[in-house]
């Protein structure tokens, strides 16, 4: 059912330094949802640099395939990439919350601001694609993950 993984995960509290066998992390962190995969890599070194590691797609793979709804991670994306641009509604670069609307061809989300100072003036006179379907989706799939109920944002 679950592929054996045969890493180990360093813990580094200072009192009981030890090392965890990460089969039974692996099988547990497959299980997890992508937001709180991406969420567990945030809370400390040891496990960003454990989570962030190529040796763990499979787990980001696993883990993202429990959502059949969700398409296929974009080939020019890392999954953990994915789900913070799926999940995550911050602006990727003042980190301002909300922002609803994706940049799917930039694979960002950018604040109305932000969106001014970073797009080049020229992309205006290039339509970009419609992507508000793709987008709605995404909102919907968040607020499902997140137990809320279908209404619009």
């Amino acid at each position: 059912m679950h592929e054996a993984v045969s890493y180990w995960v360093v813990t580094t509290d200072r009192e009981t330094a030890g090392v965890v066998h990460s089969a039974i992390s692996a099988i547990i962190f497959s299980l997890l949802h992508p937001r709180d995969l991406l969420n567990l890599a945030r809370t400390s070194k040891a496990f960003r640099a454990f989570l962030m590691s190529r040796h763990c797609a499979s787990l980001w793979k696993a883990a993202r395939q429990q959502m059949p709804s969700l398409p296929e991670c974009p080939s020019h994306l890392s999954e953990p990439v994915y789900a913070n641009l799926v999940f995550f509604t911050h602006c990727h670069r003042c980190l301002k919350p909300k922002v609803t609307i994706a940049i799917w061809e930039f694979s960002v989300r950018y604040c109305s601001e932000c969106k001014e100072v970073i797009i080049p003036p020229h992309f205006n006179s290039y339509r970009l694609r419609d992507t508000s379907s793709y987008t709605d989706f995404c909102s919907q799939l968040r607020r499902e993950s997140l137990g809320e109920s279908s209404r619009p944002v």
